[in-house]
């Protein structure tokens, strides 16, 4: 999860020092996805509609898949930030990290993005269940 965090403050960071829109999303198609934030995730210039990595965007950035044993998920399909460092839209939301998805018996992690655009890592028990 740190290296989630760290991805979205370079986003934004880039999205300030470049005055241009910036996205964090996981790609299938070229298109952002919400339903595969576990693959991997790229971090690009977006200069054209917002969400697609289409030609005159460049991509600064990719990390890899978490562990298949693993879950995370976003609400969204992207978090764009804006030249200001404002996540666009309703960016702002939180990423839930469980390890060991299956047995839910693991405590998790979340990242939250403020509607400001600051990312902060915290503990959360939205993994676990009653069994």
């Amino acid at each position: 999860m740190q290296t989630v965090k760290r991805a979205l403050q370079f986003t934004r960071l880039k999205a300030q020092t470049n005055d241009a829109y910036v996205t964090f999303c996981a790609l299938k198609h070229n298109r952002c996805n919400k339903a595969i934030w576990h693959k991997s995730l790229t971090v690009f210039v977006d200069k054209g509609e917002l969400g697609v990595f289409e030609s005159g965007d460049t991509k600064l950035m990719e990390i890899e898949a978490i562990s298949k044993f693993d879950m995370l998920t976003y609400p969204r399909h992207s978090v764009t930030f804006s030249p200001a460092g404002m996540p666009m839209g309703l960016g702002n939301g939180t990423f839930i990290y469980c390890p060991e998805y299956i047995k839910a018996s693991l405590k998790g992690l979340a990242i939250r993005v403020s509607p400001i655009g600051r990312v902060r890592l915290i503990d959360t028990d939205k993994c676990q269940t009653d069994n």
